[in-house]
């Protein structure tokens, strides 16, 4: 199962009711080493009681979809 799994930073303007809900979706992941990589109809794991977990304001994320490309 092709997944994008990491942590963003919680901010003022991110919903995460919004971010719980995402179905059927695009995500899209940009590296440092600027390539970025296609999830395509995607799906949140973990959208049940998505909270900041650090001091830094941190939220684990998982998606998993269908396929999975690198883009550029």
């Amino acid at each position: 199962m092709p997944f994008i799994e990491g942590e963003i930073t919680d901010r003022a303007e991110l919903n995460l009711d919004t971010l719980s809900q995402i179905t059927d979706s695009t995500i899209i992941l940009e590296l440092a080493n600027d390539k970025v990589i296609a999830l395509r109809n995607g799906w949140i794991v973990n959208g049940d009681g998505l909270t900041a977990e650090t001091d830094e304001g941190n939220v684990k994320v998982r998606f998993e979809g269908l396929s999975a490309e690198e883009i550029s």
